[in-house]
């Protein structure tokens, strides 16, 4: 299974508001989406912002020039 495949899986089994009886399925499957949108994005963020204190650590990290390709830092 590709990472892909596996994340996809991870997605479609989310379910915080899907059987909800006051939204229709498709209205609970957007909320729930959105929801991990929104955890996917912080969570990028933080690893982002992690691996630059890291990169500006003395003695560790990833040279500052990949993260400028990879995320505009």
């Amino acid at each position: 299974m590709s990472a892909n495949s596996a994340a996809f899986d991870h997605v479609n089994g989310f379910r915080w508001r899907q059987g909800d009886p006051s939204l229709a399925e498709s209205e609970a499957r957007l909320y729930d989406l959105g929801v991990l949108r929104s955890v996917l994005e912080e969570s990028v963020e933080i690893a982002v912002a992690v691996a630059v204190a890291d990169a500006r650590a003395p003695s560790r990290g990833l040279v500052g020039s990949f993260w400028v390709s990879f995320g505009g830092q």
